[in-house]
């Protein structure tokens, strides 16, 4: 994919007009976060499970009763009974695999497009690497704890996760 950086005209020569390929932007259009999750999965060798809808369901089923809630769209900044800690540190994404450790996880993706189940920490940790995903979760099978990372950098814990998070330090850059 060819990607064409020009100047544009006029007084700001600083600003720069980038143009795509007409099949880059229909591609762009279409995003699926589950392509990256698919690609990350190829190059870091990792193998995870995607949950299917019935098994998905479930889970967020399992989210809503014990946080009361809902995993779509930006979950963690709406109105309703949060019992959560929060820090902000960019490195945020990092840190949840060494939460998670050798259990088992599940990979939220955002608005909970897609759940896949990861053998551990090491396997997202892997994963992750691989991926650039800038609004996730990730909660074990009991849901007894949930992880959060957004795009404002903010690594936000509920459940058995709370204490954890309120012991990472900020870090902005």
């Amino acid at each position: 994919m060819a990607i064409n950086v020009k100047p544009m005209t006029g007084d700001d020569h600083s600003t720069l007009l980038i143009s795509l390929p007409k099949s880059a932007m229909e591609h762009a259009m279409t995003w699926n976060p589950d392509d990256f999750v698919i690609d990350a999965l190829g190059r870091s060798g990792v193998t995870a499970r995607r949950l299917d809808a019935a098994e998905a369901r479930a889970l967020s089923v399992r989210v809503l009763e014990t946080f009361g809630l809902r995993l779509n769209g930006f979950f963690w900044d709406k109105e309703g009974p949060h019992d959560s800690v929060s820090v902000r540190n960019v490195d945020g994404e990092e840190m949840i695999p060494d939460f998670v450790g050798a259990r088992p996880c599940f990979f939220i993706s955002m608005y909970a497009k897609q759940i896949w189940a990861f053998a551990s920490g090491d396997d997202l940790r892997a994963a992750l690497a691989q991926m650039y995903m800038s609004e996730f979760s990730v909660c074990d099978a009991e849901v007894s704890y949930l992880l959060c990372f957004n795009h404002h950098d903010y690594l936000i814990g509920w459940g058995d996760a709370r204490t954890w998070v309120s012991l990472k330090p900020e870090k902005i850059d």
